[in-house]
């Protein structure tokens, strides 16, 4: 035998030996059951603990029902005594090893599970319902372009990692729904939770075939009143400085000049807290990022009013006196108007949305 033909041997070895041990591991199905069996899937939000935006992870609290039909596992009720025999904990994972389970995976999970109890029940007619209760981060995509009335999503893509939707396919029945619930209180702070549905994923594997998965999403919602006060802090702070300085007597250009340029500075700073904060809420084009740029541009320009209209209406010999005068009277009122109005429309549109 040529070097060659050992050398292509070797290859195909090490390139088939993973293969045949994938196969040899993959749990065989029921040999009895339809094609594709079903897998019902149920899923209940025991709670989220944690919604990360900066490192766009969650953690969750889950518990997955899975139901299917495997005649394997049916037995004599008369000489068990019980239609249903139920194990828990560390009985229930020694059983599953030795039966056949669908190999369940959630597609963006990133972390281990950790506190996990796992429950299992088989019928005399060889029904089996299995509960996975555990907790885990999942990668999410957050959105912050409508911070603070923004909504975020939480997708959980759900698989049968061995079998294509040929062989075995999950599916969420009506009455899987109606058992699928969200949590009414939760660990994370200044969230509540809108809704739960269900969509069904068609996918490409490694072999070509089609696979089919569940994508559960979790939709949650800001709880926008708790961050109002940080929002009217801008325009508060805006609105104030403009007023001292279209309205106190006696301030020289020069006080006038120091006012403006530390209100735009507070500004900034705010900027960089809600930014630090909340990555996104000032470099997307968020309610709070467009209200903040409007005060820098309110402040600049009633500055630049004020400076233009002031010298003419105190100057007793300026042939624009009454002019200057009468338009730095109207713009007192016009310009703090005008802003508030703005920023309220804002609000109310993102709030709208």
């Amino acid at each position: 035998m040529s070097a060659r033909r050992i050398a292509v041997w070797i290859a195909l070895f090490f390139a088939l030996t993973p293969l045949a041990a994938f196969a040899a591991d993959r749990p065989s199905l029921p040999p009895d059951a339809k094609r594709p069996l079903p897998v019902r899937l149920a899923l209940r939000v025991l709670n989220i603990a944690e919604l990360n935006q900066v490192a766009g992870k969650a953690r969750l609290a889950l518990e997955i029902t899975l139901r299917w039909t495997d005649s394997r596992v049916a037995y004599d009720e008369l000489k068990v005594g019980a239609p249903r025999v139920d194990r828990i904990g560390p009985e229930a994972e020694d059983y599953v090893k030795g039966i056949w389970t669908p190999g369940l995976t959630i597609e963006n999970q990133i972390s281990p599970t950790q506190t996990r109890t796992l429950a299992i029940s088989t019928y005399a007619t060889g029904d089996v319902t299995m509960v996975d209760r555990f907790e885990a981060d999942f990668r999410i995509a957050p959105d912050m372009s409508g911070f603070p009335f923004d909504r975020q999503s939480v997708p959980l893509t759900f698989y049968l990692r061995h079998y294509a939707k040929a062989d075995a396919a999950l599916v969420v029945s009506e009455a899987d729904r109606n058992l699928s619930t969200l949590p009414v209180t939760m660990t994370a702070l200044n969230w509540r939770a809108l809704g739960l549905s269900f969509a069904y994923e068609h996918a490409k594997g490694w072999n070509a075939r089609d696979y089919q998965g569940v994508e559960a999403t979790i939709r949650l919602e800001r709880l926008s009143n708790r961050f109002l006060l940080r929002i009217l802090v801008p325009i508060g702070a805006a609105l104030l400085i403009s007023i001292f300085v279209m309205w106190m007597p006696g301030l020289s250009s020069k006080d006038k000049g120091g006012l403006v340029v530390s209100a735009l500075l507070a500004l900034t700073a705010l900027s960089f807290t809600f930014e630090n904060s909340f990555p996104g809420s000032i470099s997307l084009n968020s309610p709070v990022a467009k209200i903040i740029s409007l005060a820098y541009l309110y402040l600049m320009l009633v500055l630049l009013a004020d400076s233009l209209l002031g010298g003419p209406s105190e100057n007793a010999a300026s042939r624009y006196r009454g002019l200057a005068g009468e338009l730095r009277r109207q713009l007192r009122w016009a310009m703090p108007a005008i802003m508030l109005v703005l920023c309220a429309a804002i609000l109310l549109r993102s709030a709208a949305v």
